[in-house]
């Protein structure tokens, strides 16, 4: 018995085409619809745009499906268990007694493999892969599924709170930021840094905007430098020769 085709981590149908084995991830994970003047240059190139975008997501078709992992406590606790994707109703197989139910238009395999040197996924309900095999590329979400595509989408904007903590004309966050020893100390100055940042984020929202419902939308006041006090807390103005607020 033949062991699984593991693609990205992930075990595959057998009868995974040759040109969905080794895929890259398209520079655009989506394409808008073509205008009436574009040139045919352009279409080509949309085209081949599409065509990246449904091969990446194509292959998607052809991956097991995760059942259940191990428990904490096992030997190998990241081995998991996986359904192959003809018995979950993901590709139309002769093996799977269940194919003749699913719906019409999933991709055919063509001559699943049988015998004695089958691959376990074609002979059995489920198979268990080591966790050797699949700890070093596994994701939370498959590579290119529309889950991953939605995480991948917040790399975005973390990039981009992180250029504004950075930026000298805002936070100016760099090494040496603040002078205190230990990974806890240094974490919570960065948080202070942080909610900075937002609250001036949020108050230049509420400027552009108009919006100023919340308290923390109002702007923040003019500084004037400072002024004395006397000691009942009045402003002390100088009247005299004395240098010093009354009270003092």
């Amino acid at each position: 018995m033949a062991g699984v085709l593991l693609i990205d981590g992930v075990p595959h149908c057998e009868r995974t085409p040759e040109y969905l084995r080794n895929i890259t991830r398209p520079a655009q994970l989506s394409v808008g619809p073509l205008s009436p003047a574009t040139t045919e240059a352009e279409r080509l190139v949309h085209a081949r745009k599409v065509a990246e975008i449904e091969r990446f997501d194509e292959r998607r078709r052809y991956a097991s499906v995760r059942n259940q992992g191990a428990p904490k406590s096992a030997k190998d606790s990241a081995r998991a268990q996986f359904i192959c994707a003809g018995r979950s109703d993901k590709l139309q197989c002769g093996l799977c007694p269940l194919a003749a139910d699913y719906p019409a238009g999933l991709p055919v395999v063509e001559n699943p493999p049988t015998g004695p040197y089958a691959p376990r996924f074609c002979s059995q309900a489920t198979t268990v892969v080591a966790g050797a095999a699949l700890i070093k590329l596994a994701q939370r979400d498959y590579w290119g599924s529309p889950e991953w595509q939605a995480s991948y989408g917040r790399r975005a904007h973390v990039e981009s709170i992180f250029g504004n903590l950075r930026n000298p004309s805002t936070q100016n966050i760099r090494r040496g930021f603040c002078r205190v020893m230990g990974l806890i100390k240094t974490t919570l100055m960065l948080a202070v840094e942080v909610m900075a940042a937002n609250l001036r984020l949020v108050r230049e929202w509420a400027k552009r905007t108009g919006e100023n419902s919340d308290p923390l939308h109002e702007p923040f006041p003019e500084d004037f430098g400072f002024e004395e006090i006397d000691a009942e807390g009045n402003l002390w103005s100088v009247t005299s020769d004395d240098p010093r607020p009354p009270g003092s």
